[in-house]
């Protein structure tokens, strides 16, 4: 058995492709495949998977002011 670490891109489709050289030519292989998301190398965080969770309740320049006030 092997572990191969693979760092790579989906193409425009989304779709990973893998090419991984074997030692013989014709074999039977198993394979299993675990994908993780890239960290962000930037360190910014992606609030996208946010959106239509989070509900304001209240009046947002409001609370902006106040925290404002907090920060004095």
């Amino acid at each position: 058995m092997r572990t191969l670490q693979i760092s790579t891109k989906t193409d425009h489709d989304g779709h990973l492709r893998l090419d991984v050289p074997l030692a013989r030519s014709v074999a039977d292989v198993s394979v299993i495949v675990v994908m993780a998301e890239a960290p962000n190398p930037k360190g910014r965080s992606d609030c996208a998977d946010l959106v239509g969770k989070l509900a304001w309740r209240g009046d947002a320049v409001t609370e902006q002011r106040r925290l404002r006030e907090e920060w004095k």
